[in-house]
């Protein structure tokens, strides 16, 4: 199948579906409770664009007065469409590098990643609502060694009730993008990260967010003029698989083992102090440990947004986490790992501050991360020393790395992430976003670089670079450096 050709018997394809659900469609329309013009500082993200390799945000829903008044007329298509269908079609080339120890030549694949993305919001009756969100992929390709990647697949992202008790408290069920935090690049309290992300084309963290998984819940939750409180419960339905094995799986699956292994349980409070202060209050159990989260964002003069970040929790160390999960599994690459006292329970931090700024066109988002439950110093350099000398000992570095994504955890203590977008690059119609993640425990630096360019009303063309690299100390060096090139042919209807 070609490049165009899929975008072709896709776009047939979804067309004859969307000609359908557009005479069943309804535009839902949040209600809002009386507000003044201040900056709406529930996210920080919000003054900036989403990426374009992003997932479509949902339809307005019923349920939030606290959102920006334009919060369902987030840009989806080029040039300020409203579209929330579109096709896309994605050539592939992946480069890695393996580690100087094993002595192999770089490895080169190509695939071509085609999907159909859409939302839907239908009312049922004057109090009762359903929302849902989907993408169905069709990729051909070498996979390499991907167990996520496969011929066909879909990601049912959302697909939950809602029920308007009155016109300021609401119930919800079903599968939920249950997001929390007001960090860009990483969100200590963001309860639900686990198990969300399924091949993803991009690296961008606003972007994961957005195209995750959701889970199942139940979630209530009231309003007031300045604030809000939601009560969620989460159940585990399904046991966790073996983390390398986990996604080697066929036909339609929901993947509830990865999104609903464990009980989780939160009670977020927000209110609004000022016109331009927003801090939050969170308890919430996720399945490992209890912890309380904090989170806060203030507006410093007309084009700054200061934000803050933290859990506080006794929990095991990143390490003690992925040992943990190999024993309740039994994968075999780390059932032998022995646990260091220093991996045990004890408090731990997790915490992200940071300030998004907006200068001329352009707007810049800085962030620094620290994690208690990382690793740092000498106990990582003993893991990097292991895996160049023992083949053994580098699958479990390797076990632990994926495990951190998997979980949405870092591996190391501290991090530092810059962002920059802006729209009409050189020129009209040409939007260019591009951030780097530095690992200074790991020696690292994670780049990528994207563009998109509206060709028309209704087609973009959309191209990425990611470059993973570090010093020949670094953990990329030890388990081999990758580069991803993306092209990508958008069409919205």
């Amino acid at each position: 199948m070609t490049f165009l050709g899929s975008v072709l018997l896709l776009a047939i394809a979804a067309e004859a579906t969307h000609s359908e659900a557009t005479e069943q469609q309804i535009e839902a329309s949040p209600r809002t409770l009386p507000k003044d013009d201040a900056i709406d500082l529930s996210r920080i993200d919000e003054i900036q664009e989403p990426p374009p390799d992003a997932a479509p945000p949902p339809p307005a829903t019923l349920k939030d007065p606290t959102s920006a008044p334009d919060a369902a007329e987030t840009k989806t298509n080029p040039k300020g469409g409203r579209g929330t269908y579109f096709v896309q079609s994605t050539l592939a080339v992946d480069r890695s590098v393996p580690p100087p120890a094993l002595g192999s030549p770089s490895d080169i694949r190509v695939r071509n990643v085609s999907f159909v993305d859409g939302q839907l919001a239908r009312s049922l009756t004057s109090r009762m609502n359903i929302q849902a969100s989907a993408r169905i992929n069709l990729s051909v390709g070498d996979y390499g060694t991907s167990t996520i990647a496969r011929p066909l697949r879909l990601d049912l992202r959302e697909t939950f009730a809602t029920w308007s008790v009155s016109n300021t408290a609401f119930l919800d069920l079903g599968r939920i993008n249950q997001k929390f935090g007001v960090g860009y690049s990483y969100n200590p309290t963001d309860v639900f990260r686990a198990g969300t992300q399924v091949d993803p084309l991009t690296a961008d963290p606003r972007a994961l967010r957005e195209g995750r998984l959701g889970s199942l819940m139940v979630r209530g939750q009231t309003f007031w003029a300045d604030g809000q409180i939601q009560a969620i419960w989460s159940p585990g339905v399904a046991h966790s698989s073996p983390l390398l094995t986990n996604q080697r799986r066929k036909g339609l699956d929901l993947q509830l083992d990865r999104t609903n292994s464990r009980d989780r349980f939160v009670i977020r409070l927000e209110q609004n102090l000022g016109d331009r202060f927003r801090p939050e209050l969170l308890l919430f159990d996720d399945g490992e440990a209890v912890a309380v989260g904090l989170s806060a964002t203030v507006g410093v003069g007309s084009a700054t947004i200061l934000h803050a970040e933290a859990a506080f929790a006794n929990r095991p160390s990143v390490l003690g986490s992925a040992i943990n999960r190999s024993r309740e599994t039994r994968d075999i690459f780390t059932i032998a790992q022995a646990m260091d006292k220093r991996d045990a329970r004890q408090q731990r931090v997790d915490a992200v501050i940071g300030a998004t700024v907006t200068l001329s066109s352009w707007t810049i988002t800085g962030e620094y991360h620290y994690d208690g439950a990382g690793l740092r110093g000498k106990r990582w350099d003993a893991l990097l020393a292991a895996a160049a000398s023992s083949p053994v000992e580098r699958l479990r570095l390797q076990y632990l790395k994926i495990f951190g994504v998997e979980a949405g955890r870092a591996t190391t203590r501290n991090s530092f992430f810059l962002r920059a977008s802006r729209p009409d690059v050189f020129v009209r119609d040409l939007e260019l976003s591009s951030f780097v993640l530095i690992a200074p425990d790991e020696e690292t630096i994670f780049f990528q670089t994207n563009a998109e360019y509206a060709l028309n009303d209704s087609f973009s063309l959309n191209g990425t670079i990611n470059v993973l690299t570090g010093t020949d100390s670094s953990t990329a060096k030890r388990l081999g450096r990758s580069e991803r090139f993306l092209i990508g042919l958008r069409y919205y209807f």
